[in-house]
């Protein structure tokens, strides 16, 4: 039986079980009552948790106290007894034998993933960073005893959560019950898999800042950190404007790259990166993890124009960053040598993107494929000339462990658009997940922050649903979207999910276009006043559908949100402005009642941006 069917076959009789009736079935719970333990046969912090994480959802579920120990009575709740083999992508198994279950898994998580099978097995879900669950009342639970085996289909499993900046310790514990293993916060019972010592993104220039007079210019020219406060050389372009990039004219730069090709700038840097890694060993007393030298995010064809560096560049046919590449193979190697158990990653990004030709890499280096100017409407099979894959190919013919770091949707940038559009992309979501899994890549590395504060639009769907695929690429989509929207917006979820299926087809025929739509691109075909007016009146019933059901009124409304701000945008440029205005003060009278009503977390200086930006564009 596969992982797929053997999860529909618990879930019907799991749905099914108010009475224990059936022959195969073990009966957990009578009436609120059980005679089971769970025995906790790990000696681990994370085994602590499953235990607890199983013990506190059953006796929500069902009332039942179930008693955690580590020695075993007459029925058992087995957890971690027989430790399966190591497996790089979580191998779990759910089997029986006589009245006991055991729970068990391989490596550190193995337990704690089996756990969570368990509870998802009896119709548990997590569905939101917010608290949001189903958990069905079961004052009497059985059980079928066919056993599950299966494992995930992703190594490294992760969606950025630093964006839940008021909501980080329940955004980390949503992302944990849905087996996210890395990019988590650090709270007790909750680990990454892969764990990142600090800093984690866009790192050079925290090690050779140019000075802190330059972070005005820095600023407005791209993203630039603050320089490490141990570092000692505060004004690094004014001692060796050399380490520096060059522009095409001949001139030393502060806001670039780095000079890859300068000897003396890598003993630098190589340096103060290993000093920080060893600062950050001693304060988190591990020595293993992951350590991050990767690109400043700033966009140019190279990192560096002297004659060394597009020396370097032709050589090993990386125009933009072959001298990078070069050092970080040195880096690498260093790296061995001192630390043997640190894996360091590094961008494929912007001019790094491609591969380097004639130059063999490190095992102990992870390439994090961040292909930023993909199509963000088709999927990566259907994208015009197929260049990302192209490109993701010669990096497998490189290195082994690639990570894919992935861009569910475009950004709303100049604010133009007070909420994201209506852009679901689900299609290409899951057949883009589908194929990262096909190429064989080890981890998914999703920054899904596109609107995440806003709790409008798909956002919220998109983000379960991302969690459960990178467990089971094959899972059932359709039936992953029914439970959710039934959850989340009650007597309006087949509605909502017309409206979904409506923007769905927008997107795939905006795709079909071969329109190229990359980071910032929010001008698409289906977002017109029709449409628009259309959804609004379908939120009009769902409203009333919910009438009587606040938390399902208060995310019809959430979701409202987006149809409603996109008209405002696409009608500012041809209406009076004063219609333009009124139409925002009454969507801003609507925030501050949810506000108010919810608790809505939105800042309403967005609001005050935003009107900046439309009544100014021209007519």
């Amino acid at each position: 039986m596969t992982l797929n069917n053997q999860k529909r076959y618990w879930l019907a009789l799991f749905i099914a079980s108010t009475l224990c009736l059936y022959a195969d079935n073990l009966c957990l719970t009578d009436n609120g009552k059980t005679e089971y333990r769970i025995v906790n046969c790990g000696n681990s912090p994370i085994d602590d948790f499953a235990a607890k994480e199983l013990a506190k959802f059953l006796k929500k579920s069902t009332a039942a106290d179930f008693a955690i120990s580590t020695e075993e009575g007459e029925k058992n709740i087995f957890l971690g007894k027989h430790r399966l083999p190591g497996n790089p992508r979580d191998t779990f198994s759910i089997s029986f034998q006589n009245n006991d279950i055991y729970l068990d898994g391989s490596g550190k998580y193995g337990c704690l993933n089996a756990a969570y099978e368990f509870l998802e097995a009896i119709g548990i879900r997590f569905f939101t960073p917010y608290n949001e669950m189903l958990i069905p009342e079961k004052n009497t639970l059985s059980i079928p005893t066919t056993p599950i085996t299966g494992e995930y289909s992703f190594r490294v499993r992760s969606s950025q959560t630093f964006f839940h900046r008021n909501n980080k310790e329940n955004a980390a514990l949503y992302h944990y019950r849905n087996r996210q293993n890395m990019l988590l916060a650090e709270f007790p019972g909750i680990e990454n898999i892969e764990f990142e010592y600090k800093p984690s993104t866009h790192t050079l220039s925290y090690y050779i800042h140019p000075g802190v007079e330059f972070e005005g210019d820095m600023e407005r020219q791209g993203r630039f950190a603050r320089q490490l406060s141990w570092i000692e050389e505060k004004n690094y372009f004014k001692v060796h404007p050399e380490w520096f990039p060059m522009n095409e004219k001949g001139e030393r730069y502060t806001h670039g790259q780095l000079c890859f090709s300068n000897h003396e700038l890598r003993q630098e840097l190589t340096k103060n990166a290993m000093e920080q890694l060893k600062r950050e060993m001693e304060r988190t007393g591990r020595d293993d993890g992951v350590f991050s030298m990767t690109m400043n995010d700033i966009v140019y064809a190279e990192f560096c124009c002297c004659p060394k560096c597009r020396e370097l560049g032709k050589k090993y046919n990386q125009k933009g960053a072959g001298a990078f590449y070069e050092y970080l193979v040195e880096f690498c190697n260093e790296m061995k040598q001192r630390y043997p158990n640190v894996t360091v990653t590094s961008f494929a990004y912007l001019s790094s993107l491609a591969a380097p030709e004639g130059l063999a890499l490190p095992d102990n280096l992870v390439v994090i494929f961040a292909p930023i100017y993909s199509n963000y409407i088709s999927p990566l099979e259907e994208e015009k000339d197929q260049n990302t894959l192209k490109i993701v190919d010669g990096w497998k013919k490189l290195i082994k462990r690639i990570w894919y770091w992935y861009y569910p949707l475009p950004y709303k940038e100049g604010g133009k658009y007070l909420f994201m559009p209506p852009i679901s992309n689900i299609r290409r979501i899951c057949m883009d997940m589908a194929k990262i899994h096909e190429l064989g890549l080890e981890g998914t590395y999703v920054e899904h922050d596109s609107g995440s504060n806003d709790l409008t639009g798909f956002f919220e769907l998109q983000s379960y649903l991302l969690l459960r695929l990178y467990r089971n690429v094959g899972d059932n989509v359709e039936k992953i979207i029914e439970e959710f929207t039934d959850f989340y917006y009650g007597k309006a979820a087949s509605l909502f999910r017309t409206y979904l299926s409506e923007v769905e087809k927008g997107c795939q025929e905006a795709g079909n276009t071969k329109m190229r739509a990359v980071y910032n691109t929010l001008e698409y075909p289906f977002l017109n006043e029709r449409n628009l007016r259309k959804w609004q009146d379908m939120f009009d019933e769902m409203a009333k559908l919910t009438a009587d059901d606040a938390q399902a009124l208060y995310h019809v409304k959430l979701s409202r949100l987006a149809v409603d701000a996109t008209l405002i945008t696409i009608l500012a440029s041809t209406q009076d402005a004063k219609m333009t205005n009124d139409a925002m003060e009454k969507l801003e009278e609507q925030i501050k009642e949810l506000k108010d009503k919810y608790n809505y977390p939105f800042d309403l200086n967005h609001i005050a941006n935003w009107k900046k930006v439309l009544l100014n564009t021209e007519k």
